[in-house]
């Protein structure tokens, strides 16, 4: 489950994957970064990080599966 990022890059927005080898684009907009990489954690189930300028993580999202809270 790789982690697919969203990261400012040069006033444009850029969709990372880790230990990915695909070419991965730039966008104009950051809401349109966030769909396609949305998209991409969902295909890949990962995990979507959004990060500020400053490099923070400002949103978290987990696609695939996750951990399951069994009771018993």
């Amino acid at each position: 489950m790789p982690n697919v990022h969203v990261v400012p890059s040069g006033g444009k927005w850029k969709v990372e994957v880790e230990r990915g080898t695909q070419d991965t684009p730039t966008y104009d907009s950051e809401d349109a970064a966030i769909v396609a990489a949305t998209a991409l954690a969902r295909k890949l189930q990962g995990e979507l990080l959004v990060h500020g300028a400053d490099g923070a993580i400002r949103i978290r999202n987990s696609f695939g599966n996750d951990a399951r809270d069994v009771r018993r």
